[in-house]
């Protein structure tokens, strides 16, 4: 007996169903709308795959540079967004470099959700 099939393995037959078989059997005018939602379930299996990791790196990167000073170690990424945000705003009492890292820290949050919806675009290695 087989295990059934993973969200992974779902989405992936999904998309080629509409990619394959569904594009080229619907009138010209729709061909369009198949496109965008095989590029939807193609964003949707990047998601699964990769999201969780993303978001830990996220969590992970934003609680270090907020600092455990600030007893992050229950706080949700929104918080911590805010946090830093907070610490971004204040000039006296934060590191001299911590807009440099903030910087660092959102780009690679970028770049990995860049990786989801738009893979390619997550390599820019720009200032």
């Amino acid at each position: 007996m087989s295990s059934p099939p993973n969200a992974d393995e779902l989405l992936e037959a999904i998309g080629e169903l509409l990619e394959t078989d569904v594009m080229p059997a619907v009138p010209g005018d729709l061909q369009h709308r198949v496109r965008v939602a095989a590029n939807l379930v193609q964003i949707l299996r990047r998601e699964w795959r990769l999201g969780p990791e993303q978001d830990a790196l996220e969590h992970a990167a934003l609680r270090d540079l907020v600092g455990p000073d600030r007893s992050t170690a229950d706080m949700s990424t929104g918080e911590l967004l805010a946090a830093l945000d907070g610490l971004l705003k204040e000039d006296a009492a934060t590191p001299a470099d911590i807009d440099v890292q903030a910087w660092h820290v959102l780009v690679a949050v970028v770049q990995g959700e860049l990786a989801i919806v738009k893979p390619g675009h997550d390599q820019w290695q720009g200032e």
